[in-house]
């Protein structure tokens, strides 16, 4: 049974798009709008898990 949730990823063309990828463009839309608020913290964070998830799918495409 399709969720309303898988329905809206597919919608926005999310439907066959890893984990990895979906929480990177969350992440980086949390970054953009901490650079706008001029959260330096937050942003700092954000770049942290950037570089985590760049690791991880780096890792992801050894397999």
């Amino acid at each position: 049974m399709t969720t309303r949730l898988q329905e809206a990823f597919a919608l926005l063309g999310y439907d066959n798009i890893d984990e990895l990828t979906i929480k990177s463009n969350l992440v980086h839309a949390i970054l953009n709008f901490a650079e706008w608020q001029q959260d330096e913290d937050l942003a700092s964070l954000c770049r942290q898990e950037i570089a985590k998830i760049r690791t991880a799918a780096a890792w992801q495409n050894l397999k």
